[in-house]
């Protein structure tokens, strides 16, 4: 049986070749603590000329710096219900914060826009979309895209996060979230 990511490499180049004017894009959360588009999607979608939209970039607020393992969510909080929330998987997954650390301490930046700004630097086409409700995280977001990575940066976020693995899921099982979507 095909990986997840083997068949939608194959309904990418499906489509991909049947409309080849369209734009199409292609959208997935990806970030520092989730790699699967890497190992096979991205070269797919670069094949086809595919855009890549990254929603929730900064891991659903994980990667801001500003969740630890302590209980830090209201009631109705959606991450309640997210394996990779529950307060092991915090303390475990710490271990990206703190390479976002490093680097944002260097570069006088915030943990956010590091990520967004390691994001910018992938491939002309991934385009992230990181959401907020507040303008100055707005402000803060855009604000990545002026953050000066260097290839010794680039490195060792590239070589740290290989070595990391993620730990709990995305999604209770059977949520009802969607975790790909393909718009045409």
């Amino acid at each position: 049986m095909p990986s997840r990511s083997q068949s939608l490499c194959d309904d990418l180049e499906d489509v991909g070749h049947r409309q080849p004017s369209l734009d199409l894009k292609y959208r997935a959360t990806k970030c520092c603590l989730w790699r699967e588009p890497e190992e096979q999607i991205l070269a797919t979608l670069e094949e086809l000329g595919i855009g890549f939209v990254p929603f929730s970039p900064l891991g659903k607020g994980f990667l801001t710096g500003k969740i630890d393992a302590s209980p830090p969510f209201g009631p109705t909080d959606f991450r309640n219900t997210s394996p990779r929330f529950e307060a092991e998987n915090r303390k475990d997954n710490q271990a990206f914060v703190d390479l976002l650390t490093r680097i944002a301490t260097q570069k006088n930046a915030t943990h956010a826009q590091i990520a967004l700004a390691w994001l910018l630097t992938r491939k002309p086409w991934i385009v992230p979309i990181p959401g907020t409700t507040k303008i100055h995280r707005l402000q803060e977001n855009l604000a990545a895209a002026e953050v000066q990575l260097t290839e010794s940066d680039l490195r060792e976020i590239e070589n740290s996060a290989a070595n990391l693995a993620a730990h709990g899921n995305r999604y209770s099982e059977g949520a009802p979230h969607a975790q790909r979507s393909i718009f045409v």
